[in-house]
């Protein structure tokens, strides 16, 4: 998930860390590490100062954008004692999953502006296709660009010209729609 001012990624790992990247040099900065189990999704609070992570041990642990972890969510009593900053953040975390659970075997989808991601479904779940969108938000026309990832896709984000794609293997990628070639990171 690409962090509100388009600066950093942050990346859901099955080594069970949180990887933070630098969006222009595409490096990563820092390792979060605190799961005991695969991380499944992450996502940024809209000042971009934090970022929650879900992971395969039923928590969602709250970092700042330096590192630091500033909580662990596990079950309803964890949660009420939360600010609603940290709550908000959290929710969209779980949204974001549940969407992700609910579009499993379909297309998986993110809009930004004026581009929609999608990957295609069944056996063609490498494929990547960016289009443009119309007054709606919806898909428009025929795709303007179109790569293959090199492994299953699991999530997609974009920013600007950006698209990030992270894999079923661990792989993340990036593709920059102005020259639509991707590299692998």
């Amino acid at each position: 998930a690409y962090s509100p001012d388009g600066k950093h990624i942050a990346s859901a790992s099955c080594d069970k860390s949180v990887k933070i990247w630098d969006a222009v040099m595409m490096e990563v900065l820092r390792s979060l590490r605190g799961h005991t189990g695969r991380v499944n999704g992450v996502a940024w609070s809209p000042d971009g100062e934090f970022i929650a992570s879900a992971g395969n041990d039923e928590t969602i642990r709250l970092w700042s954008k330096s590192g630091e972890h500033k909580g662990t969510l596990k079950g309803h009593e964890s949660w009420q004692d939360l600010e609603s900053g940290s709550k908000a953040l959290a929710s969209k975390v779980i949204q974001s999953l549940a969407a992700m659970v609910e579009n499993c075997g379909s297309d998986r989808t993110d809009r930004t502006g004026q581009y929609m991601v999608t990957v295609a479904d069944g056996n063609m779940k490498h494929m990547v296709y960016v289009y443009g969108t119309d007054l709606n938000g919806g898909k428009k026309g025929e795709p303007l660009a179109c790569f293959l990832s090199p492994a299953s896709v699991t999530a997609v984000s974009c920013k600007g010209i950006s698209v990030v794609v992270g894999c079923q293997d661990g792989q993340v990628s990036l593709c920059l729609l102005h020259c639509a070639n991707a590299g692998v990171l």
